[in-house]
């Protein structure tokens, strides 16, 4: 499995943007949870949050136009990285069982699409935005600051 990608820095920060099916993301990615993984920050997932994400999805016209965001330490994201001419891929063909990414943001649309699944296997297909952060090894300050600033500095949009 190797999808195209786009490489660039945002403040002497590593980023990768390519476009993946649900699957990969679910077999390579793994939430770390406050209290039970090291180094977590996460919450554990919401059930009445991604069950209105499974309903949202069930719908025939549903879409996911934010990115995934998930966290893998350079060193093991390098080697992933191929170039060929011009365009660069990101290769998972020699990944088996590993997590290898953390996810920083997404982790109800993902656990959504996970409880839908059991009403419409296509959804293992599903491609999704992700943005891949690199980071230091052992290093999770950057993800939780991320993760902290999607989720207390977003508000509500006001529909009246």
């Amino acid at each position: 499995m190797k999808f195209p990608i786009i490489e660039y820095n945002q403040n002497n920060f590593k980023l990768i943007n390519t476009v993946l099916p649900y699957h990969a993301i679910n077999d390579l990615s793994k939430v770390l949870v406050y209290g039970i993984d090291d180094g977590g920050y996460q919450r554990e997932p919401d059930e009445r949050h991604y069950s209105k994400i499974k309903t949202y999805i069930s719908r025939d016209n549903f879409i996911f136009p934010t990115s995934i965001i998930l966290g893998i330490d350079d060193d093991k994201v390098n080697k992933l990285i191929n170039k060929v001419e011009n365009q660069a891929y990101i290769d998972f063909s020699a990944i088996h069982g590993e997590k290898l990414f953390r996810i920083v943001d997404g982790q109800h649309r993902l656990k959504g699409i996970e409880a839908a699944l059991k009403d419409n296997q296509n959804l293992k297909e599903l491609k999704l935005s992700v943005t891949i952060i690199c980071t230091p090894q052992n290093s999770r300050s950057l993800e939780m600051e991320i993760f902290g600033t999607i989720n207390s500095k977003s508000k509500r949009i006001k529909v009246d």
